[in-house]
């Protein structure tokens, strides 16, 4: 077995920014980069991929990344989104707050490679174009910054945002829920008045953070399909 030495942490009176204390101020930095642990957060390696939101732990939990939503095997960038969560996590360990447990069993979590710190795996999926933003009352903290991070991303047309429709069409939000869908879809009209968005655009319904919902297939319809 390979013994590998930690850079000794040093209290901040020590690391001194002169003569023979550069030194010491060097281990001290390796160690803060060296260590990105936060109390409190859970620890897996991650055995599997599954797609690009989803991972199974060697433990075998299965873990949904809390905050965004990522296309389905059928649509497009859905390999691509799969392909980069599997560079980056596939055999890593990542850390991850739990948000809260779906019905399907699975964590809903932030995730973080352990080597890596924040930005959260989600959110760099999210920058690179291939995911959205997707609501959890547990992550509202962060929606801002997960927003912007998307409208970003948009802005520069990255991944699945350079070839998605402006055209004019009308798409009914939820405010409550943050989901939204196509005007004809009977779960539009079920939408209570103070909670109902109109949006001119599929472009429009993404800028102001709204996810597709799955009812009446407009999950389906909305992203295109794989060619």
């Amino acid at each position: 077995m390979r013994n590998h030495l930690r850079p000794i942490c040093l209290p901040a009176h020590l690391t001194l920014c002169s003569g023979p204390w550069i030194v010491l101020t060097l281990l001290a930095v390796a160690c803060a980069a060296a260590d990105r642990s936060v109390p409190g957060r859970k620890t897996c390696r991650v055995e599997k991929v599954l797609d690009g939101d989803t991972i199974v732990c060697a433990g075998g939990q299965t873990i949904r990344y809390a905050g965004i939503d990522t296309p389905e095997v059928f649509q497009a960038f859905a390999e691509r989104a799969r392909q980069t969560n599997r560079t980056w996590v596939l055999r890593q360990t990542v850390e991850y707050d739990e948000v809260e447990r779906d019905h399907y069993g699975r964590i809903i979590a932030l995730v973080y490679r352990k080597d890596w710190g924040p930005p959260s795996v989600g959110e760099r999926l999210l920058a690179e174009g291939l995911a959205w933003v997707y609501d959890h009352e547990d992550v509202r903290r962060d929606w801002d910054r997960l927003l912007e991070t998307q409208r970003r991303a948009m802005r520069a047309g990255r991944g699945l945002w350079g070839g998605l429709s402006r055209e004019p069409a009308t798409f009914i939000g939820n405010a409550r829920t943050r989901r939204f869908h196509t005007a004809q879809c009977v779960m539009a009209d079920r939408i209570q008045p103070r909670y109902r968005r109109t949006f001119a655009s599929l472009w429009e319904a993404f800028w102001e953070g709204y996810a597709p919902a799955r009812e009446c297939a407009a999950y389906v319809r909305l992203i295109p399909l794989r060619r």
